[in-house]
């Protein structure tokens, strides 16, 4: 007997329980499921569906403006500021929309249904704007949001000159040129239970609650991280679930969930890059404060969270309000 084993058995049909034939796949020890009525869970299994994902993409763009489909996987959309396309890479059999020049040329976002695809097939250049449709579903990533990145970021510059394709389903061509050195901004950061500044904008108030609570939460263990001297990449990300629990301790009155969370630190986000960018003009992306980090991002994490951004969040001592 082994308690500490961590191994998932599957009582699949057919096997003999009295011939010890349910056996853990880590450490071998036979299991009696029904002799001795153990707890048993339903497994669910999921598989992506190409017409459920263009399907959910024309709600998206529905409450967006308007759209039209130019391909198979590809979508037009019409806004105020401009047009963007919508390329659903795998679903994509048009060559011309996978062209790199072509996505210099035209404003589009790269949707993969599988995750994977955005490191280990989609060209690896920094201008190219992807998301997974994951990300889309979970509310990771906004799609209004990723339509006005693309239409303010413009044509690319500093590009060689030559026509490579933007998606490739072995493996993308490589592609070397001139480092390009750039420099993150830093941002002055001060937070009181009642407010948060950046760079003197107050962007929350005790009215905002939630994101307050949130944003507490975070900032704690930040100021933790920076004291005992931890690098960037070792500085703590807390789940949504421990931040549901922590704001959740049994005395508030409406529900809590890990979306409400979700939410609450999306609108956030939206907020101080919106307030900072009109107020100061200056350029500030949607994770130099918050950022959202999962557990395949290639830092080795075990798990996803949210964190203060280490490497662009100064702290600055609370002030009392004018």
């Amino acid at each position: 007997m082994n308690r500490d084993c961590p191994g998932r058995i599957l009582l699949r049909d057919g096997l003999d329980e009295g011939g010890d034939e349910f056996r853990c796949p880590e450490c071998e020890r036979p299991v009696y499921p029904f002799m001795y009525n153990k707890r048993r869970h339903q497994e669910l299994r999921s598989r992506v569906r190409p017409d459920g994902v263009l399907a959910f993409l024309r709600e998206e763009l529905e409450t967006i403006g308007d759209f039209r489909q130019m391909a198979d996987g590809v979508f037009r959309v019409e806004t105020d500021s401009g047009e963007v396309l919508i390329c659903v890479v795998e679903l994509c059999r048009d060559s011309r929309y996978l062209s790199r020049d072509h996505a210099r040329m035209h404003p589009t976002i790269f949707v993969a249904t599988d995750s994977r695809n955005l490191t280990e097939r989609l060209l690896p250049e920094p201008w190219l704007i992807r998301v997974s449709v994951a990300d889309l579903v979970a509310g990771d990533a906004d799609l209004r949001d990723l339509l006005e990145e693309a239409l303010d970021q413009g044509r690319p510059s500093a590009l060689i000159h030559a026509s490579v394709p933007v998606y490739n389903k072995v493996v993308p061509v490589f592609v070397h040129e001139a480092p390009v050195t750039t420099s993150r901004r830093p941002f002055m950061v001060e937070f009181t239970p009642e407010r948060l500044t950046i760079e003197n904008i107050v962007v929350a108030t005790v009215r905002a609650d939630m994101r307050l609570q949130a944003f507490g939460i975070l900032w704690k263990r930040f100021l933790e991280d920076l004291s005992a001297g931890h690098p960037p990449d070792d500085f703590r990300v807390t789940s949504l679930s421990d931040l549901a629990n922590i704001i959740d301790d049994g005395s508030r009155e409406d529900a809590m969930d890990e979306l409400n969370v979700r939410r609450a630190i999306n609108r956030l986000q939206q907020e101080l890059m919106e307030g900072i960018r009109k107020e100061l003009g200056l350029p500030i992306g949607r994770e130099d404060v918050i950022q959202n980090l999962r557990a395949d991002d290639g830092r080795r994490r075990r798990r996803s969270g949210y964190r203060i951004n280490p490497h662009t969040v100064l702290p600055r001592a609370a002030s009392s309000p004018a």
